[in-house]
C-alpha cells in the first residue's frame, strides 16, 4: 500500500526503473493494477519536504519473461565492446528457445528452476556515454559503481 502521513506531499511513481521525481513520474491517485512483469518505484515528494526513501518492487510474472521484446524505452540498442566496437544489445530470451517445439512447453518451469536477481537503477548512470552500455567510464577508471535496488528470488523447490 502506498501512502504518506505527511500533509502537502504526493506519492509519485515510475515503471521504468528511474527514481521518481516531479519531472519524470506519475502521481499516485488511485490503486494500481499490476498484472504483468513490472518494476515499480515510488516515493513521497512535496514542496518544503525532503523526498522520502524510494520504495522499489519488482513484480515478475513468469509467463511474461519469454515474451519480453528486445527494446525498452530509454535503453541503448548497442553495447560497447571491450575491443572498442559495439555489439547489438539483447534484452529478450531467444525465440529459437521460447518458440521451439521441444522447449516452448518447459520454458516457464525452467525459469522457476533458476535463481533470479532483480537489479533496478536509474537508466542514465548505468548506461554511460551516449546510451551505450559500458561498465567502465571513459577515463578508464575501473572503480565504478551505481546505486541500485536488488532482490534475489531462489528457485522453486520441487515436490519430488
Amino acid at each position: 500500500m502506498l501512502r504518506s502521513a505527511e500533509t502537502g506531499v504526493i506519492i509519485r511513481y515510475t515503471f521504468d526503473g528511474n527514481t521518481p521525481s516531479l519531472e519524470n513520474s506519475l502521481s499516485f491517485d488511485n490503486p494500481l493494477m499490476i498484472n504483468t512483469t513490472t518494476v515499480l518505484r515510488a516515493r513521497a515528494l512535496g514542496d518544503g519536504h525532503l523526498p522520502s526513501r524510494t520504495s522499489t518492487h519488482t513484480y515478475l510474472f513468469v509467463g511474461d519473461v519469454g515474451l519480453h521484446g528486445n527494446t525498452s524505452p530509454g535503453y541503448p540498442t548497442k553495447w560497447r565492446a571491450d575491443s572498442g566496437g559495439t555489439l547489438l544489445a539483447v534484452y529478450e530470451m531467444d525465440s529459437e528457445i521460447t518458440e521451439h517445439l521441444h522447449y516452448a512447453n518447459i520454458v516457464n518451469d525452467a525459469i522457476l528452476a533458476v535463481t533470479t536477481i532483480s537489479l533496478v537503477t536509474d537508466i542514465e548512470p548505468f548506461f554511460l556515454r551516449e546510451k551505450t552500455c559500458s561498465p567502465v567510464p571513459a577515463d578508464g577508471d575501473h572503480h565504478f559503481g551505481v546505486a541500485c535496488f536488488h532482490r534475489m528470488a531462489l528457485p522453486r523447490r520441487s515436490s519430488g
